[in-house]
């Protein structure tokens, strides 16, 4: 069976800080900063499209980053960050775990992120899926 894909949406990146960290205190993390700083990415393994975003944001800014930790899921990205290990980059979405020790920040320049897409059987679109793409 051949499969269809449709684009949903994009969701930009951000910069996970540790409290007290100096740029908490910023509207926003100049992706620059971060040449300095040991950083907090998704592992490659779990999560290939995240960590490869995340190195081209830092790579287009002229920035080699210093990889510190992997981490295999998003929990564990915030609370490498709330140790105080590093400065991780993240989906958006990381906002809603809302976790102790971490301030979450825009990069600037505002980072393009990861696209989600829905695959599904090629032909017709069945109600439910329609219903689905409609919310």
């Amino acid at each position: 069976r051949r499969l269809t894909s449709l684009p949903l949406g994009r969701e930009t990146l951000v910069a996970a800080v540790p409290s007290g960290h100096p740029l908490t205190s910023a509207a926003a993390v100049p992706v620059r900063a971060l040449e300095s700083e040991p950083l907090i990415l998704s592992s490659r393994q779990a999560e290939p499209a995240a960590a490869d975003v995340a190195l081209a944001v830092c790579r287009a800014a002229g920035v080699e980053p210093r990889i510190a930790h992997e981490a295999h899921n998003l929990h564990t990205l915030l609370g490498l960050v709330a140790c105080g290990l590093g400065i991780g980059i993240g989906p958006a979405g990381m906002r809603r775990f809302r976790h102790v020790g971490v301030t979450l920040l825009p990069l600037e320049p505002a980072a393009a992120g990861l696209e989600f897409h829905l695959a599904h059987r090629f032909g017709p679109v069945p109600s439910v899926l329609g219903a689905f793409l409609r919310t």
